[in-house]
Protein backbone atom coordinates (compact mmCIF):
# COMPACT_ATOMS: atom_id res chain seq x y z
CA UNK A 1 0.00 0.00 0.00
CA UNK A 2 1.00 3.17 -0.87
CA UNK A 3 2.17 5.67 1.92
CA UNK A 4 0.18 9.26 1.18
CA UNK A 5 2.71 12.28 0.94
CA UNK A 6 1.35 15.35 3.22
CA UNK A 7 1.62 18.34 0.76
CA UNK A 8 2.44 21.33 1.96
CA UNK A 9 0.76 24.55 1.18
CA UNK A 10 2.94 26.90 -0.77
CA UNK A 11 3.72 29.73 2.04
CA UNK A 12 2.23 33.11 0.21
CA UNK A 13 4.95 35.79 -0.05
CA UNK A 14 5.30 37.87 2.98
CA UNK A 15 3.03 41.36 2.38
CA UNK A 16 5.42 44.53 2.00
CA UNK A 17 4.82 46.86 4.34
CA UNK A 18 5.63 51.16 4.30
CA UNK A 19 9.35 51.02 4.35
CA UNK A 20 9.82 48.26 1.95
CA UNK A 21 7.30 49.91 -0.54
CA UNK A 22 9.19 53.12 -0.42
CA UNK A 23 12.67 51.74 -0.78
CA UNK A 24 10.98 49.82 -3.38
CA UNK A 25 9.53 52.93 -5.02
CA UNK A 26 13.09 54.02 -5.80
CA UNK A 27 14.68 50.84 -7.28
CA UNK A 28 11.97 48.17 -8.16
CA UNK A 29 8.75 50.65 -8.39
CA UNK A 30 7.13 47.67 -9.70
CA UNK A 31 7.68 45.69 -6.89
CA UNK A 32 6.23 48.71 -4.65
CA UNK A 33 3.25 48.96 -6.98
CA UNK A 34 2.57 44.87 -6.84
CA UNK A 35 2.66 45.65 -2.65
CA UNK A 36 0.07 48.31 -2.67
CA UNK A 37 -1.97 46.24 -5.45
CA UNK A 38 -2.22 43.44 -2.24
CA UNK A 39 -2.43 46.17 0.62
CA UNK A 40 -3.21 49.79 -0.37
CA UNK A 41 -1.96 51.90 2.76
CA UNK A 42 -2.26 55.68 2.40
CA UNK A 43 -2.00 57.54 5.73
CA UNK A 44 1.58 57.19 6.56
CA UNK A 45 3.03 58.64 3.20
CA UNK A 46 0.17 61.19 2.98
CA UNK A 47 1.17 62.13 6.83
CA UNK A 48 5.33 62.09 6.01
CA UNK A 49 4.46 64.45 2.61
CA UNK A 50 2.41 66.91 4.40
CA UNK A 51 4.42 66.79 7.43
CA UNK A 52 7.87 67.58 5.69
CA UNK A 53 6.32 70.19 3.81
CA UNK A 54 5.41 71.53 6.97
CA UNK A 55 9.02 71.15 8.12
CA UNK A 56 10.72 72.84 5.41
CA UNK A 57 8.41 75.89 5.30
CA UNK A 58 9.84 76.39 8.74
CA UNK A 59 13.13 75.91 7.98
CA UNK A 60 12.77 78.24 4.89
CA UNK A 61 10.97 81.01 7.01
CA UNK A 62 13.57 83.46 7.30
CA UNK A 63 13.84 83.81 3.03
CA UNK A 64 10.04 83.68 2.78
CA UNK A 65 9.80 86.82 4.88
CA UNK A 66 12.07 88.24 3.01
CA UNK A 67 10.15 87.83 -0.40
CA UNK A 68 7.16 89.12 1.36
CA UNK A 69 8.66 92.21 2.21
CA UNK A 70 9.63 92.66 -1.26
CA UNK A 71 6.35 92.25 -2.41
CA UNK A 72 4.89 94.35 0.09
CA UNK A 73 7.65 97.09 -0.88
CA UNK A 74 6.20 96.72 -4.49
CA UNK A 75 2.71 96.36 -3.95
CA UNK A 76 1.99 99.17 -1.84
CA UNK A 77 5.15 101.56 -2.28
CA UNK A 78 6.87 101.22 0.98
CA UNK A 79 9.89 101.93 2.53
CA UNK A 80 11.95 98.38 3.68
CA UNK A 81 11.92 99.76 7.35
CA UNK A 82 8.08 99.92 6.67
CA UNK A 83 7.08 96.79 5.39
CA UNK A 84 9.20 94.99 8.04
CA UNK A 85 7.44 96.55 10.56
CA UNK A 86 4.10 94.98 9.22
CA UNK A 87 5.68 91.93 8.83
CA UNK A 88 7.06 91.93 12.38
CA UNK A 89 3.20 92.07 13.49
CA UNK A 90 2.30 89.13 11.65
CA UNK A 91 5.54 87.11 12.29
CA UNK A 92 4.31 85.45 15.47
CA UNK A 93 1.20 84.49 13.92
CA UNK A 94 2.36 83.31 10.77
CA UNK A 95 4.74 81.09 12.50
CA UNK A 96 2.36 79.03 14.04
CA UNK A 97 -0.58 79.56 11.31
CA UNK A 98 1.77 79.07 8.10
CA UNK A 99 3.18 75.23 9.16
CA UNK A 100 -0.21 74.60 10.34
CA UNK A 101 -2.69 75.36 7.21
CA UNK A 102 0.49 73.98 5.18
CA UNK A 103 0.15 70.73 6.31
CA UNK A 104 -3.49 70.57 5.79
CA UNK A 105 -3.44 71.88 2.40
CA UNK A 106 -0.82 69.35 1.57
CA UNK A 107 -2.61 66.77 3.22
CA UNK A 108 -6.10 67.34 1.33
CA UNK A 109 -4.19 68.22 -2.01
CA UNK A 110 -2.90 64.26 -1.43
CA UNK A 111 -6.63 63.55 -1.22
CA UNK A 112 -7.91 65.46 -4.29
CA UNK A 113 -5.68 65.02 -6.73
CA UNK A 114 -5.88 61.10 -6.34
CA UNK A 115 -9.43 61.35 -6.90
CA UNK A 116 -8.54 62.89 -10.35
CA UNK A 117 -6.59 60.11 -10.90
CA UNK A 118 -9.04 57.55 -9.89
CA UNK A 119 -11.86 59.34 -11.37
CA UNK A 120 -10.13 58.67 -14.71
CA UNK A 121 -9.12 55.74 -14.98
CA UNK A 122 -11.65 53.70 -12.93
CA UNK A 123 -14.84 56.25 -13.76
CA UNK A 124 -14.01 57.04 -17.40
CA UNK A 125 -11.93 54.27 -18.65
CA UNK A 126 -14.00 51.46 -17.11
CA UNK A 127 -10.52 50.44 -14.68
CA UNK A 128 -11.75 47.68 -11.39
CA UNK A 129 -9.64 49.53 -9.03
CA UNK A 130 -11.07 51.17 -5.89
CA UNK A 131 -10.13 54.49 -4.80
CA UNK A 132 -7.84 53.41 -1.94
CA UNK A 133 -5.32 51.54 -4.00
CA UNK A 134 -5.09 55.28 -6.50
CA UNK A 135 -4.49 56.87 -3.13
CA UNK A 136 -1.69 54.91 -2.16
CA UNK A 137 0.31 55.27 -5.64
CA UNK A 138 -0.28 58.51 -5.62
CA UNK A 139 1.23 58.97 -1.67
CA UNK A 140 3.64 57.13 -2.26
CA UNK A 141 5.47 58.72 -5.39
CA UNK A 142 4.41 61.97 -3.80
CA UNK A 143 6.77 60.53 -0.44
CA UNK A 144 9.39 58.96 -2.85
CA UNK A 145 10.24 61.97 -4.71
CA UNK A 146 9.18 65.13 -2.62
CA UNK A 147 12.11 63.55 -0.37
CA UNK A 148 14.61 63.71 -2.97
CA UNK A 149 13.38 66.97 -3.96
CA UNK A 150 14.11 68.46 -0.43
CA UNK A 151 17.05 67.13 -0.34
CA UNK A 152 17.95 68.67 -3.40
CA UNK A 153 16.19 72.07 -3.50
CA UNK A 154 15.81 73.28 -0.14
CA UNK A 155 20.17 73.23 0.76
CA UNK A 156 20.29 75.67 -2.65
CA UNK A 157 17.60 77.97 -1.14
CA UNK A 158 19.68 78.63 1.94
CA UNK A 159 22.78 78.79 0.33
CA UNK A 160 21.24 81.46 -1.83
CA UNK A 161 18.58 82.66 0.20
CA UNK A 162 15.99 82.67 -2.42
CA UNK A 163 13.11 80.81 -3.39
CA UNK A 164 13.47 81.30 -7.23
CA UNK A 165 15.28 77.84 -7.12
CA UNK A 166 14.43 76.55 -10.59
CA UNK A 167 14.80 72.56 -11.73
CA UNK A 168 12.58 72.61 -14.91
CA UNK A 169 13.31 73.83 -18.43
CA UNK A 170 12.94 77.07 -16.80
CA UNK A 171 16.76 77.48 -15.76
CA UNK A 172 17.82 78.01 -19.30
CA UNK A 173 16.09 81.01 -19.69
CA UNK A 174 17.06 84.57 -19.35
CA UNK A 175 16.28 86.27 -15.96
CA UNK A 176 14.56 88.65 -17.44
CA UNK A 177 11.93 86.00 -18.91
CA UNK A 178 9.90 85.32 -15.86
CA UNK A 179 6.92 85.96 -15.49
CA UNK A 180 6.34 85.29 -19.48
CA UNK A 181 3.83 82.39 -20.60
CA UNK A 182 6.86 80.75 -21.86
CA UNK A 183 8.79 80.61 -18.61
CA UNK A 184 5.60 79.69 -17.00
CA UNK A 185 5.18 76.86 -19.42
CA UNK A 186 8.31 75.46 -18.93
CA UNK A 187 8.58 75.61 -15.37
CA UNK A 188 6.09 73.22 -15.74
CA UNK A 189 8.55 70.83 -16.91
CA UNK A 190 9.67 70.13 -14.14
CA UNK A 191 12.20 67.05 -13.26
CA UNK A 192 10.83 65.98 -10.06
CA UNK A 193 7.25 66.34 -11.77
CA UNK A 194 8.59 64.17 -14.85
CA UNK A 195 10.07 61.87 -12.57
CA UNK A 196 6.61 61.42 -10.55
CA UNK A 197 4.77 61.25 -13.53
CA UNK A 198 6.61 58.22 -14.73
CA UNK A 199 6.26 56.33 -11.64
CA UNK A 200 2.87 56.80 -11.73
CA UNK A 201 2.38 55.28 -15.47
CA UNK A 202 4.21 52.64 -14.17
CA UNK A 203 1.64 52.17 -11.74
CA UNK A 204 -1.28 51.84 -13.40
CA UNK A 205 0.37 49.62 -15.39
CA UNK A 206 0.60 47.63 -12.60
CA UNK A 207 -3.02 48.00 -11.10
CA UNK A 208 -4.75 49.01 -13.38
CA UNK A 209 -3.41 46.27 -15.84
CA UNK A 210 -3.57 48.89 -18.22
CA UNK A 211 -0.81 48.61 -21.20
CA UNK A 212 1.77 51.26 -21.04
CA UNK A 213 0.87 53.41 -23.81
CA UNK A 214 -2.75 53.89 -21.82
CA UNK A 215 -1.04 54.71 -18.73
CA UNK A 216 1.06 56.95 -19.87
CA UNK A 217 -1.64 58.89 -22.02
CA UNK A 218 -3.90 58.88 -18.83
CA UNK A 219 -1.12 60.27 -16.33
CA UNK A 220 0.43 62.55 -18.59
CA UNK A 221 -2.66 63.38 -19.92
CA UNK A 222 -4.28 64.71 -16.77
CA UNK A 223 -0.53 66.62 -16.28
CA UNK A 224 -1.06 68.37 -19.64
CA UNK A 225 -4.76 69.42 -18.58
CA UNK A 226 -3.59 70.66 -15.15
CA UNK A 227 -0.48 72.56 -16.76
CA UNK A 228 -2.88 74.33 -19.40
CA UNK A 229 -5.02 75.20 -16.68
CA UNK A 230 -2.56 76.56 -14.42
CA UNK A 231 -0.73 78.85 -16.72
CA UNK A 232 -3.73 80.40 -17.88
CA UNK A 233 -4.88 81.05 -14.63
CA UNK A 234 -1.78 82.23 -13.11
CA UNK A 235 -1.50 84.58 -16.24
CA UNK A 236 -4.92 85.81 -16.00
CA UNK A 237 -4.31 86.50 -12.56
CA UNK A 238 -0.74 87.46 -12.51
CA UNK A 239 0.32 84.87 -10.11
CA UNK A 240 3.45 84.08 -9.74
CA UNK A 241 4.69 80.31 -8.81
CA UNK A 242 7.44 78.95 -7.23
CA UNK A 243 10.72 80.14 -8.54
CA UNK A 244 8.62 82.32 -10.97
Amino acid sequence: MEEMTEVEPQSQPASRGFLQKWFDMYFSPEKSFRGIDEKPDWIWPVLLVALLSAAVLILIAPIMRQVQIEHLMAAKNLSRAEAEQMMAKAAKFQQFVMPISTFIVVFVTQIVVAFFFYLTGTVFLGGLVPYVKVLSMWAYTSLAVGVVAMIVRVPVILAKKTIAVQTSLAAFLPPDSKGTVLYKLLASFDVFVLWQLVLMTVGFTVIYKFDRKKSATVVFGLWAIWVVISVLLRTIFKAPGLGA
